[in-house]
């Protein structure tokens, strides 16, 4: 097809063979007029004014014949319109391969890749039709935690997000709401887990226990406005959202692969993940992205089902780096007013990562983390290094090694120290190892079943409250929906690697 010339005086066109998200696409299309269509797909129902042309598509050793979506009135052809091709391919095939089976790709999350926070231009400068994407997850575990500190029990941890975006303007507007459940599914005092730490029920602290989500865990907008193809500002306005600091959440990251259980040293890296009136502007260029953000420091309260708001008085800072071969790295910054408010004092935080595979566009993907807090009481430091690794498109294990160090008195007694009591630091270390295997039963759900085991190293003073040598672990079904729109929606953002 030549420029100016219909699809009807086209014909058939050749075949184009790309690369998107890891894998090969091979597109034959013989174009038709332009119709109003609306798809589901894989659970999502997307809705466009598209050309439709038909495609044969080849995905690992699947094969599949379905109608190719293009926005309506574009007239180039593939070569042109380079990844909405791609885009528009895979979300009208998707839709036909079993959930499961459609890569061995892992599974990421990353909220700044999902709002286009990247430097080179998320669409190529090409305009985004609207689209509503529905992702989440939802898991059903058994929880073993072994010693005089730990118990058994069932939990759900589980989040679903919405995200709605299409071109305004120049640039690109993305709205997204997250929510979880999970103070409805954990505990009432959270899910058990020996060396937890972190807020408070009840005005006591959750010690050896993992908090629920507050039910809003993201609420923002986000505007980016390109400076030419490989550079761009953002500006987020979030009630609820995720300040510029540290790591990509663990429950987002593709390094966690199919561990949902939060990290030991989740506190000292990316609990912020959750805070209040956050306001983040950032800007990058080629392979550099500097951010920064101000919020409410204070950690979410008890009530975890409305919005708690609050002044803002806190400020962070990082500097992301998105090197070739799928490597990424970034080190940040933060003051936290008053993060505790059951035990007051500032608190600043300092981080640094390095990744291999952040974007879920590979089978492997690995993190090294390094988070130090610096309070009022003493300075803490925690490292962790996870991985994952997808040896079929049904079959995982994952790993995770963590150190961290915790106050000796809250992890023995469970209470916070008395004021002015020196500050005591135990050595914690955690080990833990995993499998997961996904069957395909229903198209777009994704359902699998898996299990950890997790070992400890601690001091021996800490053996009156958890015993010589505590063994845990989870047996857990994992539902997901939605992966395969998100995978479309990215593959307009491949190459710019999450942290």
């Amino acid at each position: 097809m030549v420029l100016g010339q219909s699809p009807q005086q086209a014909g058939r066109l050749e075949t184009e063979t790309d690369s998107c998200c890891g894998q090969q696409a091979t597109q034959t299309l013989a174009a038709n007029g332009p119709v109003r269509t609306t798809r589901q797909i894989n659970g999502v129902r997307s809705f466009f004014i598209m050309s439709e042309s038909r495609a044969t598509f080849r995905l690992g050793n699947d094969t599949r014949s379905s109608a190719l979506l293009f926005p309506a009135g574009v007239l180039q052809p593939p070569a042109a319109m380079g990844r909405l091709a791609i885009v528009g391919l895979l979300l009208s095939v998707a839709a036909t391969l079993p959930a499961a089976a459609q890569s061995r790709n892992l599974f990421q999350s990353d909220m700044t890749l999902m709002n286009g926070m990247v430097p080179v231009e998320p669409m190529a400068g090409m305009r985004m039709p609207w689209h509503l994407m529905d992702v989440g997850i939802a898991t059903a575990t058994y929880d073993h935690q072994g010693g005089p500190s730990g118990g058994d029990e069932g939990d759900s941890a589980n989040w679903n997000m919405l995200h709605l975006q299409g071109s305004v303007g120049s640039g690109l507007l993305s709205v997204m709401m997250m929510n979880s459940i999970e103070e409805a599914t954990f505990p009432k005092a959270g899910s058990h887990e020996l060396f937890q730490t972190g807020e408070t029920y009840q005005g006591r602290p959750l010690v050896d226990r993992q908090h629920p989500h507050d039910f809003f865990m993201n609420l923002s907008a986000t505007y980016r406005f390109p400076l030419g193809p490989e550079a761009g500002l953002w500006l987020q306005v979030a009630p609820v959202g995720e300040p510029a600091i540290g790591p990509t959440a663990y429950m987002h990251r593709a390094s966690a692969g199919e561990n949902h259980t939060a990290p030991l040293s989740h506190h000292w890296q990316d609990s912020t993940h959750i805070a209040f009136n956050v306001l983040t502007f950032g800007g990058g260029w080629k392979w550099f992205v500097l951010e920064g953000s101000v919020f409410h420091g204070a950690e979410p309260d008890e009530n975890r089902w409305n919005i708690d708001g609050g002044k803002i008085d806190s400020a962070t800072g990082r500097a992301r780096f998105l090197f070739p071969g799928g490597w990424s790295a970034q080190v940040s910054y933060g003051f936290l007013k008053n993060p505790e408010p059951a035990e007051p004092g500032d608190l600043h935080r300092i981080s640094a990562s390095v990744s291999y595979g952040a974007a879920g566009d590979r089978p492997l993907a690995i993190s090294l983390i390094w988070g130090r807090n610096v309070e009022e009481s003493g300075a803490s430091d925690s490292v962790l290094l996870e991985g994952a690794y997808q040896i079929t498109a049904l079959d995982q294990i994952y790993g995770r090694a963590e150190w961290v160090q915790k106050d000796f008195f809250l992890l023995l007694t469970k209470h916070f120290p008395p004021p002015g009591l020196p500050l005591r630091l135990a050595n914690i270390g955690a080990f833990t190892a995993g499998y997961f295997r996904d069957f395909p039963i229903l198209r777009g759900l994704e359902t699998g079943v898996g299990g950890d085991v997790t070992l400890y190293a601690f001091p021996a003073g800490l053996e009156p409250a958890y015993g010589s040598s505590p063994v845990s672990g989870h047996v857990f079904l994992r539902l997901r929906w939605g992966r395969a729109a998100l995978v479309a929606m990215e593959s307009g953002h491949s190459g710019h690697h999450a942290m």
